[in-house]
């Protein structure tokens, strides 16, 4: 479940109140490194795709398609 930080604690004591509590448990996950890397490999590929699209462009006309 998604929870913004701010309210945490808040949402944590209404969830409490709904029910017995046997077990609590909590983790998080930074996905901002994932992220960037995605929009880095995303850069990369866009870049290869324009290398390769000039190559084509550049190549001779006898070069067999």
């Amino acid at each position: 479940m998604r929870v913004p930080v701010a309210r945490f604690d808040e949402f944590l004591a209404g969830a409490k109140k709904l029910g017995e509590v046997i077990e609590q448990g909590t983790s998080s996950q930074d996905v901002s490194e994932e992220y960037y890397d995605v929009e880095a490999r995303i850069r990369n590929k866009t870049k290869e795709e324009e290398r390769l699209l000039k190559l084509l462009e550049e190549r001779p006309a006898s070069w067999p398609t």
